[in-house]
């Protein structure tokens, strides 16, 4: 989006200007193809590559602030932390999830929410495993054990995707224990 305006920016500047392609070309010494691809949008102008459309068109553009970026990449961790923290209940160890959320739960507030519903799903498990552990010994404990177990990972890989392309995340037959 920000590489279209950009260039329609660029195209009309250039026409006030009487310019041609060729002559903001020569202007900020790039080739004729580099402009027609930045106001085609293209591409997204290098910083140095805006300073030398401002000093030839006499218009201050502004490059991708710092914040735009670290907005990008603060999504981008926080989905992969959000992914990771649902794969981590494949196999329940409370600890990921927890230290995730301690760690990220005042940055991240949706993070945070993903790894409390992961360390509540974890711990439920952890119980209903334990108790069908128990029940091995007659017997009817073993298919428990098998059905929890592929329970446990296809939900987990469920609500991974889900929280990636943000839809509602559930884990049926958890307990609340962390609100």
């Amino acid at each position: 989006m920000r590489q279209a305006e950009i260039g329609k920016k660029i195209s009309d500047l250039r026409k006030q200007k009487g310019m041609t392609q060729e002559d903001l070309a020569d202007a900020c010494e790039l080739n004729v193809r580099s402009i027609q691809r930045l106001e085609n949008g293209e591409v997204e102008p290098r910083s140095s590559t805006l300073k030398l459309l401002s000093a030839a068109l006499d218009y201050e553009f502004k490059p991708y602030t710092e914040t735009e970026d670290a907005k990008k990449e603060n999504k981008l961790e926080e989905s992969l932390l959000i992914i990771s923290v649902h794969l981590s209940s494949i196999i329940p160890l409370v600890i990921y999830p927890l230290i995730i959320w301690i760690w990220k739960r005042d940055e991240l507030p949706q993070l945070a929410e993903h790894a409390k519903l992961a360390i509540n799903f974890q711990l439920s498990m952890f119980l209903y495993l334990s108790c069908s552990g128990m029940l091995v010994i007659i017997l009817i404990g073993l298919p428990i054990t098998i059905a929890l177990g592929v329970y446990t990972f296809f939900i987990s890989i469920i609500n991974a995707v889900r929280a990636v392309t943000e839809q509602k995340v559930s884990y049926p037959l958890t307990l609340d224990i962390f609100k």
